[in-house]
């Protein structure tokens, strides 16, 4: 049954595209044609399903959920009806592996007709949604004119973190808190720690560091690890400069 996952990046997502398509602003439909078919296209036929999930996955979240729901309620029909085509990509992968097998072993025409049927739910569930929520999908309104990728996820959400973080750390105090700059010798970070080397532990004071207003506090010796939450990358950063500053 894990090998009809194909079902959604051939129909639903097509469903959605058209969705998107059809709800952009008058004007703008020739654009969103030329960005939002082409991804609904790599869909389709090589199973890469990023560019068209991405263009409402950030702007549109609430459509994700219900196309993760969508998703498997669909995958749940194929397992009643004991349809077990294989569909691991797209159309290529569909059509090598079902065509020479017969409809016997994997009853691909049910397959068909399903996800026709899925095409037109995801169609009108998303034109729905995006119409009466007023979800801002590419080509309504002020949303931008391209597809969103995994970095302008991140540029948005490293930028939402610098601005959240100022004030709320204070680089000045966990360098003072750390022995000053002559018992620091590395600054590193993982996701959610700043992670530092020093020289002498007796010279680390963590009253002085909790001004940062850290989340938490690790002392190991001559590692200690002050712990940030996902903006840690930025604290790194904003000390890494002062230090520098110092030389």
């Amino acid at each position: 049954m894990f090998d009809s996952r194909s079902l959604v990046k051939i129909f639903g997502l097509t469903g959605a595209g058209l969705a998107m398509y059809h709800c952009a602003d008058q004007d703008k439909r020739e654009k969103v044609k030329a960005i939002v078919f082409p991804a609904v296209l790599s869909s389709i036929l090589v199973g890469v399903t990023e560019p068209i999930e991405f263009s409402f996955l950030f702007v549109a979240p609430i459509l994700f959920v219900v196309h993760a729901i969508l998703t498997g309620l669909f995958m749940a029909v194929l397992s009643l009806l004991d349809v077990v085509a294989v569909g691991k990509g797209g159309l290529i992968d569909f059509i090598v592996y079902n065509i020479p097998l017969g409809t016997d072993k994997t009853d691909w025409p049910m397959y068909v007709a399903i996800g026709l049927v899925q095409l037109a739910v995801y169609y009108f569930v998303f034109r729905a949604l995006i119409t009466h929520l007023n979800l801002k999908t590419i080509g309504r309104g002020e949303a931008e004119m391209k597809l969103q990728t995994k970095d302008d996820y991140k540029n948005r959400n490293k930028t939402a973190a610098i601005d959240s973080a100022v004030g709320e750390f204070n680089s000045v105090a966990i360098i003072e808190g750390l022995g000053g700059k002559d018992n620091i010798i590395d600054v590193q970070n993982c996701y959610t720690r700043l992670r530092v080397e020093v020289r002498d532990p007796c010279l680390v004071d963590e009253a002085k560091i909790q001004e940062s207003n850290p989340m938490g506090l690790v002392n190991k010796g001559q590692n200690i690890q002050i712990i940030f939450g996902s903006h840690v990358a930025s604290v790194r950063q904003e000390v890494n400069e002062f230090l520098e500053a110092m030389a």
